[in-house]
């Protein structure tokens, strides 16, 4: 009697040891998945402040280009450092304030972001006249206490071409004030003028701090989670005062670090260790009083169960052992033990869910990943260019009527021409350079001047520009929508320029023909500003033409290459802007 009772006492110890290490081994997956959980998170964190401070970066990047490298701008810069510098007759109030009213459109846009707005003059001489700065907003002390700060930053190399800067604004007392300016070396970017690409002074746009902090705040995501933004390896933004990057060295915290596309920034989210384990002791106290509370219950049924469950649980131990040794989920054989067997039961449903659940995951997961592969196909293939079945009856047409007039070495030279461009063109190699693009549209330009004697053709290409790689028959839909919706009387000059920029080639076309409205310009840039279904749909003009030649490029160059159209006095310019994939946050 006495061994028997041994026996159910030693069944029911096993059982509570068998519980005790399944509970701890629960409790373990709690706090790795709850670890995962939480660096999921912080991740996530880092990520969305990454995107919504990039976003508001670009923002301000863009309103800073719009204001200061406008052709409209720059004219009225122009005007007034010729008023101050070249005895012009012109009134330098009246163009501040015209430039004040240019200005005030874009500060509408969000004025809770955007404070001051300043322009330092350039001399002739070459020195910045901070006497003579142009200012709009109300906090013109604090902005002029700071300017002899935006001049040293800008007459660094590395801003020498135009490159956005930032300049912490302080206070009389050398405190840190409520405005960060972004700053940049204004370049002259009107073709026409005779200061193109030369440094005419500095832009400042002042922007109010606590709408960059508020992008930040994260603290409902997880109480205890720290963002801080380093520009340059040194703090920018911080909902934490006293970061250090030695602090996080000390492996005491969750880190997550994202990279700001197109700035020289970081965004870290940090989590400490601390925090991290008292929300767990919060979350786990009362599931793991749950679970002793059923180890100890089910003890003391078990010491009055039969024998026969301690061989059924025996198994059950190793094979729960095996499982979490092997961290593979399987079956459990069933024993002879009904309720074991309701526990082994219970857990190969459970066994089967997640299978089923992982594999529905993977399934979508690749069907997925299979369609993004095939739409990126099929962009690319439905891309490239076509050539325009009139234009080769035209030309044939030609050669047949040079022929007919005896024009003999005419026709030989426009047919080589000919196939030269086709060779080109029609070749299976779809990629290319912009010096071989330049090749083929000398190729089809000989052609066109042979049908329009009228027509004049130059080229020019700067060094190292030829070089950039390029998919074929960019350019020729933009010079054939020369001939198509400016030139039309097949009479006057087409201009190519191919010029290098600190991150790629700006490439620009300009045509003395009949030109476009402003109403046109503006329509068809607001369609390559990213509406493309909508100019799809539209199917007018040349705006499909340059839609899709945008959409190639950003394909194959980068997100940040684009092209723009500019109404000019007397013509038009056609703008494509090929920038490096790699080094995209340096577009001037």
């Amino acid at each position: 009697m006495y061994k028997k009772k041994s026996r159910i006492v030693l069944n029911g110890v096993i059982l509570l040891i068998v519980m005790l290490l399944f509970s701890a081994a629960v409790l373990a997956l709690m706090f790795g998945e709850q670890r995962k959980s939480t660096k999921s998170l912080i991740e996530n964190v880092a990520k969305s402040v990454a995107e919504d401070l990039n976003s508001q970066l670009n923002l301000i990047n863009q309103l800073n280009k719009a204001v200061f490298l406008s052709y409209e701008m720059q004219d009225i810069f122009e005007e007034y450092r010729d008023a101050l510098y070249a005895d012009s007759d012109a009134d330098a109030s009246d163009i501040a304030l015209r430039a004040t009213n240019f200005i005030d459109n874009y500060v509408q846009l969000d004025q809770s972001l955007i404070k001051e707005v300043a322009y330092i003059p350039k001399t002739e001489s070459g020195a910045y006249d901070i006497y003579h700065t142009l200012y709009y907003g109300l906090n013109v002390d604090t902005v002029s206490q700071n300017l002899a700060l935006v001049v040293n930053t800008a007459q660094k190399e590395e801003y020498a071409r135009g490159g956005l800067f930032v300049v912490d604004f302080l206070y009389q007392d050398l405190t840190s004030s409520n405005f960060y300016a972004f700053g940049r070396n204004v370049l002259e970017l009107r073709p026409y003028s005779s200061e193109y690409m030369q440094n005419t002074g500095i832009g400042v746009v002042a922007i109010n701090k606590s709408s960059l902090l508020n992008t930040l705040n994260r603290k409902d995501a997880l109480k205890g989670l720290e963002v801080c933004v380093l520009y340059k390896d040194k703090v920018f933004l911080e909902t934490e005062n006293g970061f250090s990057a030695e602090k996080l060295q000390e492996k005491n915290y969750f880190v997550s670090e994202k990279y700001l596309t197109g700035f020289d920034a970081s965004v870290i989210a940090y989590y400490g260790y601390d925090a991290y384990f008292a929300g767990i002791l919060r979350s786990t106290a009362g599931t793991a009083l749950i679970v002793l509370t059923v180890c100890v219950a089910i003890m003391l049924f078990f010491i009055f169960a039969n024998r026969r469950t301690s061989k059924a649980l025996r198994f059950l131990f190793d094979e729960f052992s095996e499982i979490k040794t092997k961290n593979k989920v399987r079956h459990i054989e069933y024993t002879k033990n009904r309720e074991v067997d309701n526990v082994i039961e219970n857990f190969n449903l459970m066994a089967d869910s997640l299978t089923e659940l992982n594999t529905e995951v993977l399934e979508e997961k690749n069907k997925s990943l299979q369609l993004q592969v095939e739409n990126i196909e099929f962009e690319l293939s439905s891309l490239y260019a076509q050539i325009n079945k009139h234009f080769l009856i035209n030309v044939l047409s030609a050669v047949r009527a040079l022929v007919n007039a005896g024009e003999a070495e005419k026709a030989k030279s426009c047919l080589e021409n000919l196939s030269e461009f086709l060779r080109y063109s029609l070749s299976e190699d779809k990629s290319s350079t912009v010096a071989r693009e330049m090749e083929s549209l000398a190729c089809y330009m000989n052609i066109q001047k042979i049908r329009f004697p009228k027509i004049e053709y130059e080229a020019v290409c700067e060094a190292g520009a030829g070089d950039f790689p390029l998919q074929k028959m960019i350019l020729q839909p933009v010079i054939e929508n020369c001939f198509v919706h400016s030139i039309k009387n097949k009479r006057g000059k087409i201009r190519v320029v191919c010029r290098m920029r600190p991150d790629g080639v700006g490439i620009f076309v300009i045509d003395n023909g009949e030109g476009m409205t402003k109403e046109r310009e503006h329509r068809v840039n607001e369609d390559l500003r990213g509406n493309f279904e909508k100019a799809k749909k539209k199917e007018k003009g040349n705006r499909i033409a340059l839609v899709n030649i945008q959409k190639r490029i950003k394909l194959t160059a980068g997100e940040k290459s684009f092209v723009r159209l500019k109404a000019l006095n007397g013509g038009a310019m056609t703008y494509i802007r090929l920038v490096w994939r790699k080094g995209e946050d340096k577009d001037v």
